[in-house]
């Protein structure tokens, strides 16, 4: 399952942001790889941290990191999908 055009965000220069709980109503979709894509131009975003977990209902969810190497505001969505 690929997605793409996830979402509308916005970054801090020189932040970090942990975006943790992403899912699809707990089921388990197996290694599912996320990226930001930036919308701003002459920018880089790095991703990182991504986890996997189960809450106390059982279900799944995603989690990353993305980190805004740039001296500007950045805005990004997020593209991904499963691993095959």
């Amino acid at each position: 399952m690929a997605f793409n055009g996830v979402g509308n965000f916005w970054i801090a220069p020189n932040s970090t942001v942990v975006q943790d709980g992403w899912g699809w109503n707990g089921a388990d979709h197996g290694a599912q790889y996320f990226s930001a894509n930036p919308k701003t131009s002459n920018v880089e975003l790095q991703m990182s941290h991504e986890t996997k977990g189960r809450n106390s209902s059982g279900g799944v969810y995603y989690g990353f990191t993305v980190t805004n190497l740039s001296n500007v505001w950045v805005n990004y969505d997020l593209q991904g999908g499963g691993f095959s």
